[in-house]
């Protein structure tokens, strides 16, 4: 089952100052974003982000907080009250051109910023924190905008020649060239640490069981919401008439990844815009574009393509993020052309030849959940649910409908929550597919009634589904308070008991048979026994290398497709230089773990997660962490995949969660903090979101509602077939 994540975005302005570009004899010089200027024949580099202590500052105010996006060049808007600061780095405007041109300096906006290698190919991330590129030996990477933190993804075959990176949420594809001269489009992932993990995409042709071939120059446009991740892919490929466009549907909900990829007709060097519409180059040589959710079944003769400019040699199409125009390379330079004037004379923005990429609108999020009072898990718990389940306005939704993969439940789970270490040990239950509530006390509290309601709606009596409509009240005999059952079968919805809940859903007897696995040196009696508090598989190192029989063990859990791929973790250097020694194809690059403790186990877990969300927790408090785990359920057929990890108010950011932050900054695109207790300063959360950011900055926002969040979204349809 494919994991579908929700990556919440909301755009947090920075001051930037924008000026005209180099006019060009072609025509008008276009404005774009550009940054403060620096001496002649200067460069820029921005320092690292540093994580100081935690400050004794009041905890952010329940309101939300953002600075001004829409500026006028040359201002510096201030920040509203309790705002967050920007991200890492420069501070960049929507819009910034990078451009590189295979030298270590890159043009970010006008200033020219110096790489520890030569950069090839860059393109900005969704958020900014990061950029992909080619370096100068060949290897796709990625680095921080100021050249910091390079981390290599992958590195080519032999003979082999890798280009064209572009990002796909948190992920980065590619194209591979072979010794044998066929092109591949790859994926590689950046949420591990030291991941050099890479896979082909499934690109299944219609009508055909074989993989579309010769595929290359990948672009995709990503929708993330909390009805799932959904994503439309645009390739070229080659036969024997020439370059072709083909287009995949890659949609996390009912439809997975093995959507047949459909022919779009000639073309080459797409690029999509952020509402979807797409640029290429078509066959006579032109740069076209074809509007958003164009039909492109019998798509050689139905495409609606409209041609904006002659553009003989072009490569590398690049939308501006306001979709207003788009920009693309030539053999003497990087021009632009308005997509609404068609004819139009195009302009330059530079006199060099180089691969140009626009800095996209997508900024990061941190959201506190804590409720209204420290005391009160019901109201808490149901500021969770909110954060997670939109309102439903009808009735209960079916599993073949909006219920599984969507964002509105099918089900509610109560937990007795008296005492939160044993209801922690109960979440182990998985319901149908809903939020989790707590209850307190001899009483049912009306606003649990009430939530019901919102999550569930009007019990659904034409499309009976076990487990539909069920409020599941877990907890031992008279831990639930009298009268619950009669409340919710009085409004019409089923009512299940149960008892001594096991701590693993017993549906997963793949993954119960293969729990997170350690790799340690037995000398380490630290990491030894924290891997075996954590019930960890634990492989010990002999002679500093895995033993024959722990490779063996290893190697056929990779090459075995029935059961759940376990995550590997590594105590020390020598354990995480054994684990990764092996090549793995299915299951995730072991990450390591930067110490022997909890926190340390739980940083090294969230590294090798493929998610978008990350919830951090107070470590001090168990009420927290259980109210963490309601925010990230794993329940029935939808796989909501968040990871948790903790952090410690007296101690501020640990170096594993610091070393987590950054690793993931282009990934994770939200932190729900839950802080019950208001233990952690404002100076801390600003480390956070800092930590994550790019150079957009951060918003941060308290108890925010998964009903306003869909306001906030954009709707994509996707391309019609």
């Amino acid at each position: 089952m494919s994991r579908s994540s929700s990556r919440r975005l909301l755009v947090s302005a920075v001051a930037a100052t924008s000026v005209a570009l180099l006019a060009s004899a072609c025509g008008t010089s276009t404005q774009h974003p550009k940054v403060a200027p620096v001496a002649a024949g200067a460069t820029r580099t921005a320092s690292t982000p540093s994580v100081s202590q935690p400050s004794t500052s009041a905890a952010p105010s329940a309101s939300s907080s953002q600075s001004s996006a829409g500026s006028a060049p040359g201002s510096a808007p201030g920040s509203a009250p309790g705002s967050a600061p920007s991200g890492a780095g420069p501070q960049y405007a929507v819009g910034t051109p990078l451009i590189s041109d295979g030298s270590a300096t890159v043009n970010i906006g006008g200033a020219q910023v110096r790489f520890p290698t030569t950069v090839s190919e860059a393109s900005w991330s969704p958020d900014g924190s990061r950029i992909a590129f080619v370096d100068g030996s060949g290897n796709v990477a990625t680095a921080r905008p100021d050249g910091s933190d390079v981390v290599v993804l992958v590195q080519p075959g032999q003979g082999s020649k890798l280009s064209a990176p572009s990002w796909q949420g948190g992920t980065v594809l590619y194209t591979e060239l072979s010794a044998a001269g066929t092109h591949a489009v790859r994926q590689a992932s950046v949420a591990g640490q030291h991941d050099h993990n890479s896979h082909e995409l499934y690109l299944l042709g219609p009508g055909s069981p074989h993989d579309v071939v010769d595929t290359l120059n990948p672009v995709s446009v990503e929708n993330q919401t909390l009805s799932g991740t959904s994503s439309e892919l645009v390739f070229q490929s080659h036969d024997a008439n020439g370059p072709d466009l083909w287009i995949h549907w890659l949609d996390s909900n009912a439809r997975g990844g093995a959507d047949p990829a459909t022919p779009m007709g000639p073309g080459s060097w797409p690029a999509l815009s952020p509402s979807e519409e797409l640029a290429f180059v078509g066959s006579n040589g032109g740069i076209e574009v074809i509007p958003a959710h164009t039909p492109f079944k019998d798509a050689a003769t139905t495409r609606e393509a409209t041609k904006v400019a002659d553009a003989s040699g072009a490569t590398h199409l690049a939308w501006t993020p306001d979709g207003a125009s788009v920009a693309y390379s030539t053999p003497s330079g990087i021009m632009e052309v308005a997509v609404d004037k068609p004819g139009a004379a195009p302009t330059q923005l530079s006199a060099k030849p180089g691969v140009v990429s626009f800095l996209p609108k997508s900024a990061d999020r941190l959201i506190t959940l804590a409720g209204n009072a420290p005391n009160d898990l019901i109201g808490a718990s149901i500021v969770v649910s909110r954060h997670r389940w939109e309102t439903q306005t009808g009735t209960t939704p079916a599993p073949a409908g909006g219920g599984p993969h969507g964002p509105f439940a099918m089900s509610v789970t109560i937990v007795a929550a008296d005492d939160p270490t044993t209801a922690q040990k109960e979440l182990g239950w998985a319901g149908l597919y809903g939020p989790t509530l707590l209850t307190t006390g001899d009483s049912l509290d009306p606003r649990l009634v009430a939530e019901v309601k919102r999550v569930l709606g009007s019990p659904n009596t034409r499309d009976p589904f076990d487990g539909m409509d069920t409020v599941n009240l877990v907890g031992a005999p008279g831990a639930i308070p009298a009268g619950t059952d009669a409340a919710f079968t009085k409004l019409g919805y089923k009512v299940a008991h149960v008892a001594g809940a096991p701590k693993t859903n017993p549906a997963d007897a793949a993954a119960a048979a293969h729990p997170t696995i350690a790799v340690v040196d037995p000398s380490d009696t630290a990491a030894l026994a924290e891997a075996q508090a954590e019930g960890a598989h634990v492989l010990r190192l002999s002679g500093g290398k895995l033993s024959s029989a722990d490779t063996a063990y290893l190697t056929g859990l990779d090459a075995n497709y029935a059961v759940a791929t376990p995550q590997i973790v590594a105590f020390g250097n020598q354990a995480f230089a054994a684990a990764t020694a092996l090549t793995y194809h299915r299951l995730p690059v072991p990450t390591e773990a930067l110490g022997t403790t909890h926190a340390d186990w739980l940083a090294a877990t969230a590294m090798g997660t493929a998610t978008n969300t990350l919830t951090v927790v107070t470590a001090t408090n168990p009420t927290d962490l259980l109210l963490a785990n309601l925010s990230t359920p794993q329940q029935g057929y939808f796989e909501y995949t968040s990871s948790t990890v903790t952090i410690d108010p007296a101690q501020g950011i640990s170096p594993p969660l610091k070393a987590l932050l950054e690793a993931r900054s282009a990934d994770i695109a939200e932190l729900d903090v839950v802080d019950t207790t208001g233990k952690l300063a404002t100076g801390v959360l600003d480390q956070l979101g800092t930590l994550i950011s790019g150079p957009l900055g951060f918003q941060t926002q308290a108890n925010q509602t998964a009903d306003a969040l869909a306001q906030s979204q954009p709707v994509l349809r996707g391309w019609s077939r």
